[in-house]
């Protein structure tokens, strides 16, 4: 349960779409914004994709069924709240782009949030190679 081989590609993928992500804020014609639309939906694929993997490496394979379905809880329920918040940001400041930005930073702390589990599995790694020296 402790292989991280996913983790740091997880990361990367989560950085490479908050910087697509912040690149709608600043698209100036419809053909930039297609093209990041494009790339940050590929990208977000790939997150998708591991994030089933990541969830069985940290929880294992008795709790995954309760840790997908609360995930997917997690994400309806903000799906849900984020449109109207998305709106509100509109109305309130006239644009889109405080919107591309709050989800830039966002889909950032998702993403890299991850260190965190990286660094706590090397602390394991390093502490069980020290025990058996």
């Amino acid at each position: 349960m402790t292989n991280s081989n996913n983790i740091p590609t997880h990361i990367v993928l989560g950085v490479l779409n908050s910087l697509t992500i912040f690149v709608h804020a600043l698209a100036t014609n419809y053909v930039v914004f297609a093209t990041s639309a494009g790339i940050t939906g590929f990208l977000s694929g790939g997150i998708i994709v591991q994030g089933y993997h990541l969830v069985l490496m940290t929880v294992g394979q008795e709790k995954m069924a309760s840790a997908i379905g609360l995930c997917s809880f997690l994400q309806g329920a903000l799906m849900f709240v984020g449109a109207p918040m998305i709106g509100y940001i509109r109305d309130a400041t006239g644009s889109l782009v405080n919107s591309y930005l709050l989800l830039s930073a966002l889909q950032f702390v998702s993403g890299s949030v991850w260190i965190f589990r990286l660094l706590e599995l090397g602390i394991r790694t390093n502490g069980a190679n020290e025990d058996t020296a």
